[in-house]
């Protein structure tokens, strides 16, 4: 019998957690335990103010489709294990085609099944964000994810990234908290050599909101990015994790 703990993960941005801790997290689920997501840097510029070119890459929804192209994520330059041979229409063999999606969708059916079995739940996958009668969008089924429809086309980039992060953690069954404090590229970094490079001595790191944040849900394990890219915002978050360990220890007797 594994006690039950309370894991909470410190992601700069909505989606980090998902994306770099997902495994971690459905494993720790699988086991019962509680999973808190403090996101972090998950504000936006504030009312009627229109993103830049640059800000929309930044945050994901801009045309580069590999960001950024600095040498931490560099793989150009690793050859291939072994040969790669395309098909007749010149595709590598990894190209997405409706037969290969629905292989796909019925593995995720799969292991979701298996994942909300132990809540005697049933819940199907659905990996084209396209619903279907037997593939709900979290957003419409009532009772579960929000209460409401989410209308998409009237959000804006901040608030999307938000809704991505509340499905995840709702389908998961973990729970996720917005600080709203604005991201790099609303506090004035402005290019890749600027928000992947360093910390603004104007900018410091948010270490008294996280650490407020962390008492009050008391966990037992704090998982802090390591900000391997150089993200800004990583940085910040890591310096804070670096802060509350130099801190001094302080025992507590628990009572009543």
């Amino acid at each position: 019998m594994v006690g039950r703990v309370t894991h909470v993960f410190i992601a700069p941005h909505p989606d980090d957690a998902a994306l770099s801790c997902g495994g971690l997290i459905a494993g720790l689920r699988d086991l019962g335990q509680n999973v808190t997501i403090i996101s972090v840097f998950s504000g936006g510029p504030g009312a009627d103010t229109d993103l830049t070119d640059y800000q929309r890459e930044a945050l994901g929804f801009g045309s580069k489709t590999m960001w950024p192209a600095f040498e931490a994520f560099r793989r150009t330059n690793i050859p291939p294990d072994y040969p790669v041979l395309a098909d007749a229409r010149g595709n590598p063999p990894w190209m997405a085609d409706a037969g290969r999606i629905e292989v796909t969708q019925e593995r995720a059916n799969t292991q979701a099944r298996q994942f909300w079995q132990r809540s005697a739940w049933t819940r199907s996958a659905n990996i084209t964000n396209q619903e279907t009668d037997a593939r709900p969008l979290a957003d419409s089924v009532s009772g579960q994810g929000s209460l409401e429809p989410v209308d998409f086309d009237a959000l804006d980039a901040t608030q999307t990234r938000k809704v991505e992060d509340e499905r995840y953690a709702w389908f998961v069954q973990g729970s996720v908290v917005f600080l709203d404090l604005p991201d790099a590229v609303y506090r004035g970094y402005e290019g890749d050599a600027e928000l992947l490079g360093a910390i603004r001595e104007d900018d410091p790191a948010p270490v008294d909101i996280l650490r407020t944040e962390i008492l009050r849900l008391e966990p037992q394990m704090i998982y802090f990015p390591l900000g391997v890219g150089n993200h800004v915002d990583h940085q910040l978050c890591r310096e804070v994790g670096l802060e509350m360990l130099a801190g001094p220890r302080r025992w507590v007797m628990p009572g009543p």
